[in-house]
């Protein structure tokens, strides 16, 4: 059966429940469902329950239905809803249930018939365009992050344009990280080898890196120290290899704060520090 989209089509029900549609009849200056539609076919819907006025009255729910008889819809996928989402228990009262344009069908058909072809048109994540050559335009679609940098150096005259609906494009050199694991507690790991990550964002929001001990603006002070190494017998035993690579900030005097990559770790606490400046004073208390 069909697909339909049409206008006007608009009539009143006061089916209760989560079940299936009972029409009642055209709202005046509208047309029924059977004037456009036979069993099967399907159509982007909503229903908005009203008040003696007809203006909504709180509980609505749209999505994709079907007519499965002259005087019945099928709510077949709910995708919105006063319900979280989900389908709505109407209660008693008049609804008004009505064809309409929905954002989900917009998205879908401006990522069908954009003016350009897209990369990977249609995915959340996209490839950065390459290629790109003097006196273009590149197109990219609202709603998508594409992933990689976009080379424009040497080129004239390049217009980036963002097409379709939906938010702004965005584009990142970030790559997704997979395989995470338990660590302990509320602490998950992954390994990732492809670069050095600087900054790691989950659902879009940036991350605050760790450190020991887990808590914020305390310093934990070395049992002692030498010209490019900390000891400490209160490190974290566990954490050995996976120290290297981080980043200590390191305080060796009060009025001295940097930061220092680490290049090596024991279990006994001791961690060696990449050597600049003055380096770490021996035995200084400051040197943290």
């Amino acid at each position: 059966m069909a697909e339909i989209i049409e206008d006007l089509v608009r009539e009143l029900t006061t089916t209760t429940g989560t079940g299936n549609i009972t029409l009642n009849g055209a709202i005046p200056g509208y047309v029924p469902f059977r004037s456009w539609c036979v069993a099967g076919d399907t159509f982007e819907c909503m229903i908005q329950a009203v008040d003696a006025y007809g203006n909504p009255s709180g509980e609505w729910e749209s999505g994709t239905y079907t007519l499965v008889a002259a005087n019945t819809i099928a709510r077949t996928t709910v995708r919105r809803s006063s319900n979280n989402n989900q389908l709505v228990n109407f209660g008693v009262g008049t609804k008004h249930i009505y064809i309409y344009l929905s954002s989900y069908k917009i998205k879908k058909f401006a990522l069908a018939s954009g003016p350009e072809p897209v990369p990977v048109p249609g995915e959340k994540t996209a490839p950065v365009p390459t290629g790109i050559t003097d006196n273009s335009t590149v197109f990219l679609q609202r709603g998508t992050t594409y992933v990689g940098t976009l080379v424009l150096a040497g080129r004239t005259n390049v217009t980036i344009v963002a097409t379709g609906v939906g938010p702004k494009p965005i584009i990142t050199p970030g790559q997704a990280v997979t395989g995470w694991t338990l660590h302990s507690g509320n602490i998950y790991k992954a390994n990732f080898t492809a670069f050095t990550p600087k900054h790691v964002s989950i659902n879009k929001i940036p991350c605050d890196p760790a450190h020991y001990p887990n808590r914020s603006i305390r310093w934990l002070t070395a049992t002692s120290s030498g010209s490019n190494s900390i000891l400490n017998y209160n490190l974290p035993a566990e954490a050995n290899n996976n120290m290297v690579g981080a980043r200590a900030c390191v305080r060796p005097l009060d009025y001295d704060i940097d930061e220092r990559p680490v290049t090596a770790y024991n279990n006994a606490g001791s961690m060696t520090v990449t050597v600049h400046g003055s380096g770490l004073v021996e035995g200084e208390p400051g040197a943290k």
